[in-house]
């Protein structure tokens, strides 16, 4: 056998190279929060610190009442002023002398100290205060929603006095208006809540005393004088405006000679009528004031009221001189 030629040894394979490695990312480390603060030691003495949160609660149930009697109705806010009214009496009455009693009858000598008693009449009158400033609010909130009805009667038909005499040659008015003895039918049904027919419509525990309902009742009066004063202001000023600005519009035009006809066959201007209308209306709704809640003419807002339509009173030919414009 002849002897084989060698194979040519194939080179090595080459080495593999290490494929570089991207550097990593350095981790993001979470921030720590930093450590709530040790909590202070404790000073005062123990009464202080009862005496504290039970004042700031209080506060907080103060603007809780506030925001609910905003929400009820007027038999609702009643009930409420009555239930405020008892629970006031029992925290400087009733249940000051029941903790009282309580306490000396304790065997804790700590009970009886003189520091708890101070610290015990001390809140019992804080939250006396509390309800008294509630009391408040909710009479205010009484107050507001028999007012609100009586204006919302007055209003509309106010403004509507104008249209009836502006431009539309109607006599003088000799009589007040349809709508005069229903200004203060909310009123008057507010004050007979306390008789003993209203039992059917207003519960027994919700009627207010006869002092508080004759507070409201006034301040009531007050406010929806206030308004129709205001309104009839307003009314009575434009009226006056759109007066000036149609004669001042009748001379562009030279229609001299025929508003010198006109005047001679009417004697009142729709201004003056608007005034003359105000004025029995303003006098209807004095006699309502007297009749129905006892007031006289020295109401001071009602002697306001009747001031502003004197010029009325000229006119119709009541008094002598032309009062001063009171607008």
């Amino acid at each position: 056998l002849l002897p084989q030629p060698a194979r040519a040894l194939a080179p090595p394979p080459a080495p593999a190279l290490p494929r570089p490695t991207p550097p990593s990312a350095p981790a993001l480390s979470r921030p720590t929060p930093p450590s709530a603060p040790a909590p202070a030691p404790a000073t005062g003495t123990a009464q202080d610190m009862e005496v504290e949160p039970a004042a700031e609660e209080m506060a907080e149930e103060s603007k809780t009442v506030g925001l609910v009697a905003s929400a009820l109705k007027l038999n609702d806010l009643m009930a409420l002023y009555v239930d405020l009214l008892t629970l006031q009496k029992a925290l400087t009455g009733e249940l000051y002398d029941a903790v009282m009693r309580q306490m000396h009858q304790s065997q804790d000598a700590a009970l009886q100290s003189s520091e708890v008693v101070a610290a015990i009449r001390c809140l019992c009158d804080h939250c006396s205060k509390v309800v008294d400033t509630q009391l408040a609010t909710v009479q205010q909130r009484i107050t507001g929603y028999v007012a609100k009805e009586c204006i919302d009667t007055l209003v509309s038909p106010l403004k509507s006095i104008t249209s009836l005499y502006r431009m539309t040659k109607k006599p003088v008015p000799m009589r007040f208006s349809f709508f005069i003895p229903t200004i203060l039918t909310a009123a008057q049904n507010f004050q007979q809540c306390c008789t003993p027919d209203a039992e059917k419509t207003v519960p027994l525990h919700c009627r207010l005393s006869k002092p508080v309902l004759d507070d409201c009742v006034r301040a009531v009066l007050k406010q929806v004088t206030k308004v129709y004063h205001d309104e009839a202001k307003a009314l009575l000023i434009t009226a006056k405006k759109a007066e000036t600005a149609v004669s001042a519009l009748r001379k562009k035009q030279k229609k001299a000679e025929e508003d010198k006809a006109a005047d001679a066959k009417e004697d009142m201007s729709d201004t003056d009528k608007i005034f003359v209308q105000i004025y029995l209306d303003i006098q209807e709704y004095g006699n309502q004031l007297k009749t129905q809640f006892g007031l006289d003419d020295t109401f001071e807002p009602y002697v306001t009221l009747l001031g502003l339509v004197r010029r009325a009173a000229w006119l119709l030919g009541e008094i002598p001189d032309e009062p001063p414009n009171a607008l």
